[in-house]
């Protein structure tokens, strides 16, 4: 699972707390099978030992069955939860009134550049250097931090750095 879970993937794992598989029911069933029966638990809203019954029922009665079955339940899960690019949907925020963006002059930059100890000094000013839109608090940061995103969106600014990037 990556960073986004989706619906699917989180009542997988409530039922895997709810009835995990036996030790004899993972040697009978394949990592395919157990997805199978979870989406037959997850569509006919039956317990596990349910689903199983008509896995199994199922498989002796054909192959013709089996696939017919494994084709409706497939579309079901589709339909009701479908798999998309997984990001994370991103509805666009009300716009808030806030700060405006501040270009920090080179002045002012000077001054507190002086008030910094001289081993952090290399960092602010290759920092600069390379985002010269960028704030002194997110210089301070990291620009791509999680801190400095935070920062912007607090500040009425988009969640990615937008300002000139030097190279």
């Amino acid at each position: 699972m990556g960073k986004y879970v989706t619906r699917l993937e989180k009542i997988f794992k409530q039922l895997n707390k709810q009835s995990p598989f036996t030790k004899k029911e993972k040697s009978d069933l394949s990592k395919r099978d157990q997805t199978f029966v979870r989406n037959l638990q997850i569509k006919d809203k039956s317990s596990k030992a349910d689903a199983i019954k008509k896995y199994k029922s199922i498989i002796l009665s054909g192959s013709e069955n089996y696939k017919k079955l494994q084709k409706d339940v497939t579309s079901y899960v589709k339909d009701l939860y479908p798999v998309h690019d997984k990001k994370i949907p991103t509805e666009p925020e009300p716009k808030r009134t806030g700060q405006k963006l501040k270009l920090l002059p080179q002045k002012e930059f000077n001054k507190r550049l002086e008030k910094i100890s001289s081993h952090r000094r290399s960092k602010f000013i290759k920092a600069h250097k390379k985002y010269p839109d960028a704030s002194w608090y997110e210089l301070d940061q990291g620009i791509n931090s999680i801190k400095s995103q935070q920062y912007r969106i607090r500040h009425s600014r988009p969640e990615q750095y937008e300002g000139r990037i030097n190279k």
